[in-house]
């Protein structure tokens, strides 16, 4: 994986997919979607069935059409989550998911494209909003 390689945590937000496509038509480096956003789909489709129309597996098709490549969490990435901060007085972030693709695109020196303005308040230099 080249080290500038763009990590995607792909959703169905169509304004973020849309910039998506933006990013994987003009730039010519590699993008990932990550074992953490199949696992997440899946929690809240389980909690959720009608308001989550697609499944894992669905998301996995969907990416791999996309020319999208699929990342495993290693122990590595894992353990990376110690290292996120944020300050004291931003506002309150509850989703371990995004932490946990933080982590990871920290990790594996990739950028993650993100549509979460709460995300931007790690400061990590790996978070792009979109």
């Amino acid at each position: 994986r080249p080290g500038s390689a763009y990590f995607a945590a792909v959703f169905v937000c169509a304004l973020f997919l849309r910039q998506l496509r933006f990013f994987l038509l003009s730039a010519p480096q590699a993008f990932y979607f990550s074992a953490v956003s199949v696992w997440e789909l899946t929690m809240k489709r389980l909690l959720y069935p009608k308001e989550i129309p697609f499944s894992g597996d669905d998301l996995i098709a969907y990416c791999t059409e996309a020319g999208l490549i699929s990342l495993d969490l290693t122990p590595e990435d894992a353990a990376e989550l110690e290292t996120l901060k944020r300050p004291p007085t931003a506002p309150r972030h509850k989703d371990p998911f995004d932490r946990m693709l933080i982590s990871q695109a920290k990790r594996q020196d990739m950028a993650f494209l993100t549509h979460d303005e709460l995300l931007p308040y790690y400061q990590e230099k790996c978070i792009i909003p979109v």
